[in-house]
């Protein structure tokens, strides 16, 4: 199949303009018109998909976080913290629980910001 524009339901020729033509860095194109119009100026064929990865990479997150340890198992902060004198220990975990759970939170909020904004890019 010839069709240069990749837009579902594009009623243009699809004779390949360049003055009309935008090829994205996703390798997908569309008339200008088509783009804007149907698409927000945005791949939504790439933005669906990738929209669709960073919530199942969230959801597992979210449960892996959520997630017990099983009995025995030692969570990988306090492996790096094992030489503490045991009455800081309890203080240290608290502050190490702290700060990991604000980098989480963090690295989540830019994440879900950036998944937010997609289409102004």
């Amino acid at each position: 199949d010839d069709k240069f524009c990749d837009a579902n339901n594009c009623l243009l020729s699809n004779s390949i303009d360049l003055s009309n033509g935008i090829v994205l860095l996703c390798g997908h194109s569309f008339h200008k018109e088509c783009l804007s119009t149907l698409y927000d100026d945005k791949c939504n064929f790439c933005f669906d998909y990738l929209s669709s990865g960073i919530e199942k990479n969230i959801k597992s997150l979210d449960q892996r976080l959520s997630t017990s340890l099983k009995e025995n198992e030692i969570p990988l902060f306090e492996k790096e913290n094992n030489n503490d004198d045991e009455n800081d220990e309890e203080e240290n975990i608290e502050n190490i629980l702290e700060r990991t759970e604000c980098d989480v939170e963090n690295q989540y909020d830019i994440m879900y910001q950036q998944w937010l904004n997609y289409n102004d890019i």
